[in-house]
């Protein structure tokens, strides 16, 4: 049994004892046991230096068609052995999260427990992370159409489609720990890597740490896809929310400005719907149209959460991609500006009808120094969700690069 991977809280008796006994038994493993409890998130993808939308690359595809192959990719820079798919062998894997009869009704308890306690919680399909990796040059002929040929993608990322609802009752259900301990998803190999740049040229540099080519575990659970944004303002400011307690997510903690994209802004309402389209052969929204939707929702979400006019925000830049390690819950961390300067942002927050206001009970900016400074930190006080940790680790490599 691996202690680690349930993550008790730091103060519980159970934590305490297995820490020491770990202690007794392998200092090692006792001392990676205390790294991984500190760590609170994961990078799945970085890309400090931005990527723009012709960059990325979506699928929505259900089932993806899989074999190996190795082959050398040598340059004038670098030589290295890759693992590439092709079509001479395949199978199927299901993008869609697999719920059976158990899950699902743990998932329906969960619901009505939910509703029960917040009447105005109400469920709507979201896009379900399955990986996110590089794209492999020879895959971008098929989706040329959708992409400027001089600005080829530069990142996969591979969607299925769940909902809020099955999301509450799995990722953010007491016992979702159990639904990746008994899920048997094969992964990805662990490799190490260096923040070093892929590509030469004006293009945007994208990065690796922790995975390479990140596959999302758990079967089992909707991991859906959430979004946040690191709002700059005119005078150097970085501007957070404290939740409210009313939340399904995070109550009281603070948060970066986000939520989540919608897939029912580009016509897939359900998952079911989603799945008629995959069953009867009919064409499922275009890369373009995902990625459009990925961009403009975190927009869409600050404004909404903070009360920014959209004209005063400037287009996101993709930062990368983190999870929580809590709940397993992915995350798309984008980098915005705005014209306007913190107090500016502050009163606007007071005083122009938020659209979301229930969801927070404060807005307050930090200078840019002094957030990196309490995150590197790990102050507590702050009380920072760890995927929002991990985007403000990916916004800090991405300002030692524009320095």
């Amino acid at each position: 049994h691996n202690p680690t991977q349930l993550q008790p809280p730091k103060t519980s008796p159970l934590y305490l004892a297995t820490l020491l006994l770990c202690a007794v038994c392998s200092p090692a493993h006792a001392a990676m046991m205390m790294a991984q409890g500190a760590l609170h998130y994961e990078i799945l993808l970085a890309c400090p230096e931005g990527l723009r939308p012709p960059a990325v690359y979506a699928d929505l595809s259900g089932y993806r068609r899989f074999a190996f192959l190795l082959f050398l990719v040598a340059s004038e820079w670098r030589a290295a052995v890759v693992c590439c798919f092709s079509d001479l062998v395949g199978r199927y894997r299901r993008f869609d999260a697999q719920l059976t009869g158990d899950i699902l009704e743990r998932i329906d308890k969960e619901w009505a427990r939910r509703q029960a306690e917040n009447p105005a919680l109400y469920n709507g399909s979201k896009f379900r992370l399955a990986y996110v990796r590089r794209k492999r040059a020879q895959s971008r002929e098929r989706e040329a159409a959708d992409q400027p040929a001089e600005e080829p993608p530069q990142i996969a990322v591979q969607l299925g489609l769940t909902d809020y609802r099955s999301f509450i009752g799995t990722n953010l259900h007491v016992g979702w720990q159990h639904l990746v301990i008994e899920d048997d998803t094969p992964q990805p190999p662990k490799t190490k890597q260096t923040l070093r740049s892929r590509n030469s040229g004006d293009a945007p540099s994208v990065y690796t740490t922790i995975w390479e080519g990140m596959g999302m575990p758990g079967l089992h659970l909707a991991n859906g896809l959430g979004n946040a944004a690191v709002v700059e303002t005119s005078d150097g400011g970085i501007v957070l929310l404290k939740r409210s307690g009313l939340v399904g997510e995070c109550p009281n903690a603070v948060v970066l400005p986000g939520g989540h994209p919608e897939p029912s802004r580009i016509g897939l309402e359900s998952v079911e719907a989603w799945q008629q389209l995959l069953k009867t052969g009919e064409r499922l929204p275009k890369s373009k149209q995902v990625v459009e939707e990925l961009f403009r929702s975190i927009v869409l979400e600050v404004h909404e959460e903070t009360g920014i006019p959209m004209e005063k925000l400037s287009d996101p830049l993709l930062l990368g991609f983190t999870r929580r390690v809590e709940n397993h819950r992915p995350c798309m961390i984008f980098k915005l500006a705005t014209t306007l300067g913190r107090e500016e942002v502050e009163e606007l927050y007071k005083t122009s009808g938020v659209k979301d206001r229930f969801e927070s009970t404060r807005l307050f900016t930090l200078s840019i120094n002094e957030l990196i400074e309490q995150v590197q930190s790990n102050d507590e006080e702050l009380g920072v969700v760890g995927d929002h940790v991990g985007g403000i680790k990916l916004y800090e490599a991405h300002v030692a690069l524009r320095n």
